[in-house]
This record gives structure tokens, C-alpha cells and sequence, in this order.
């Protein structure tokens, strides 16, 4: 199957690679489209021979079941889900995190939801932004419980970032590099060392996040 972004003919390489038969495209077109969107973020391009540009990949392919859920129905399952669990004021907060509540509470047993990173892009997220205002504070917080680290936890945290060579200016260029989607595979191995030293240390994994 499919695991990694990229070009791709769409026929003779996404179709064999997750084992999708030709007819199933020719009779169900527009269910097929609808389908890959909890799987990838993709784009179709009209050339000859069509390409499929992924631009991310959610999780592992399922085959096209006989009858998907009906879109409108999703978006308004996790609609009201954000309008009942936003926080009614600031508090921090993030789309991949309502997003994993909303599949623990009803996404995967509805609709075979699992990766949260799709349903926040597809669902949670277009929800949040209708519903919710998002403040300009960004806060440190434990990744577990989402609550906020104390001005000391915060202090030992960027001491750690700093000895895995994530000061402050480094910080801000890897997050340059990363918009312009230069490789910072170094970086993102830096952070992980820094994570893993952050659990042992203070018991909690640190995040960045809005309220």
C-alpha cells in the first residue's frame, strides 16, 4: 500500500500498490474520491497518463467498503462533537487532540476512524475554525492531559532543548525549515532525544499549543 507522499500514476501505480480493481474506479468513482480522503491528503491531476500528487499520508489503506458513511452526516457528527467540547473559555487546545477525543468517543466505532491527523484536516478541524477562536498565547503542555507545564517545568524543558542544540534561534529556523519543507530529519532527531529526556526528567512530554 501507499505509506509515503509523493507522484504517483494514478492507474498504474496507486491502483496496484493498494490493490484497487479498475472497475471498482469505473462504477464507483466519486465514492473512491471521497474514501481516500480519510487516508491521504491528496490532489488528482488531469494529465495523460492522470497522477495522484500525495501530499501526506494518514494511515494505512482499507479497501472501499460496499457503502460509505454519507458525508454530510460526518461533518455534522463532528460538528457537534467541537461545539460540545470546546472549552467554553481560553484554554489550550488543538485540533489533533479534539480529534482523538472525538475517535475514542465516536469515530472509530461509526465510522472506522483511526488516524487523528485526518479526521482534525477533514472534520475536527473545519469545526474548530467555524466554531472556535483561537488566541494568539501559545502555552507549554503535557501532551498526556493537556495541562499546562508551571514556570519551572518550563524552565527545565528549554534548558533540555538547549542541550539537544533546540535553542530558542534554532527552534525558530527548524520551524522556517520545515514551512519551506526543507529536511530537518537532524532537528526532528534532536527533539525526539529531547522528549525522551523531558519524560525521564519532569514525567510529562511537552507540546506547544494555542488556546
Amino acid at each position: 500500500m501507499i505509506t509515503e507522499p509523493g507522484l504517483y500514476k494514478l492507474k498504474e501505480e496507486f491502483f496496484v500498490i493498494n490493490e484497487i480493481p479498475i472497475n471498482q474506479y469505473n462504477r464507483r468513482k466519486n465514492d473512491l474520491l471521497e474514501w481516500w480522503k480519510d487516508f491521504y491528503d491528496y490532489e488528482i491531476i488531469g494529465t495523460k497518463p492522470i497522477m495522484i500528487k500525495i501530499t501526506e499520508v494518514f494511515g494505512e489503506y482499507e479497501p472501499l467498503p460496499r457503502k460509505i458513511p454519507n458525508t454530510a452526516e460526518k461533518i455534522a457528527d463532528y460538528d457537534n462533537y467541537v461545539k460540545e467540547y470546546l472549552p467554553k473559555d481560553f484554554q489550550p487546545e488543538s485540533k489533533a487532540h479534539m480529534a482523538r477525543g472525538a475517535i475514542k468517543k465516536f469515530g472509530k466505532a461509526k465510522y472506522h476512524h483511526t488516524s487523528d491527523s485526518a479526521v482534525a484536516r477533514n472534520y475536527v478541524g473545519p469545526a474548530m475554525e467555524k466554531y472556535g477562536e483561537k488566541s494568539e498565547e501559545k502555552v507549554w503542555v503535557d501532551f498526556y492531559n493537556y495541562k499546562e507545564l508551571t514556570n519551572e517545568q518550563v524552565r527545565i524543558w528549554k534548558e533540555i532543548l538547549k542541550s539537544n542544540h533546540l535553542g530558542e534561534k534554532e527552534l525558530t529556523e527548524t520551524g522556517l525549515k520545515a514551512l519551506q519543507k526543507q529536511d530537518i530529519s537532524k532537528e526532528q532527531t534532536y527533539y525526539i532525544s529531547a522528549l525522551d529526556e523531558a519524560f525521564m526528567v519532569l514525567g510529562v512530554k511537552p507540546i506547544r499549543v494555542s488556546k
